[in-house]
């Protein structure tokens, strides 16, 4: 599994775009958050006609991370219905009184669930700090152990002690100039994490392109941008 970004920036970030990621497990097309403008960046980079089958994980519902699944849900319901196309999010009620009215979820499946897998790969949705139903991912397969944060104002302790003791190969974390009720703090991250373990430490969902470089000088690894 190998995590790819369509964007990196959080909500006010433009010039990076909305934090999103994907990755294929064979034609099996997983993304990670679909914020604003992220199905047409997915469009016109080719994701999609490659993916004979899509899954969205949704880790809570802010507009920079649900702000073009409607789009999403339109495309394969009504023009490409051949193509499975479910979205996985613990609270299917909390997303469809935000979309129901809008969009055509009558034809999308919701899968409304805490963990599940696709043959060898597993996801498990832990608790966030942010708003309301909001949600870390924890993901699978024989080969890589990630953790993703979603929007967090807490450094998940399962992932830092996975990430201690050898059994995380990534750690992606989000994070803002300072911790806040909303996003961990980026010198929070400095003191937490050892300089022999930040290259397994990708962050992500950054207030400004300064800040991402900033990271990389101290040993931070960057999301991989399509």
């Amino acid at each position: 599994m190998e995590l790819k970004f369509l964007g990196c920036g959080d909500s006010f970030c433009f010039a990076l775009g909305n934090n999103a990621a994907f990755f294929f497990e064979g034609d099996h097309l997983f993304f990670l958050d679909m914020g604003q403008s992220i199905f047409a960046k997915a469009l016109d980079r080719g994701l999609i006609q490659k993916a004979k089958q899509v899954t969205v994980f949704i880790t809570h519902c802010h507009m920079d991370h649900i702000g073009s699944l409607g789009e999403a849900i339109t495309y394969f319901s009504v023009f490409h219905p051949e193509i499975p196309f479910e979205i996985i999010f613990p609270d299917k009620a909390y997303l469809e009184a935000r979309l129901g009215d809008l969009y055509p979820l009558e034809k999308t499946p919701i899968r409304e669930t805490l963990q599940g897998d696709f043959g060898d790969f597993t996801y498990r949705f832990v608790p966030a700090r942010h708003i309301p139903n909001s949600y870390s991912l924890f993901l699978k397969d024989p080969k890589t152990h990630l953790y993703y944060s979603g929007d967090n104002a807490m450094l998940n302790e399962e992932a830092k002690k996975r990430l201690f003791d050898g059994t995380m190969d990534a750690l992606y974390q989000d994070v803002g100039r300072a911790t806040n009720p909303y996003h961990f703090g980026f010198p929070d991250l400095v003191l937490a994490i050892p300089e022999n373990l930040r290259g397994k430490v990708i962050v992500m969902h950054v207030p400004s392109a300064s800040l991402l470089e900033e990271a990389k000088s101290l040993g931070f690894g960057a999301p991989d941008l399509l």
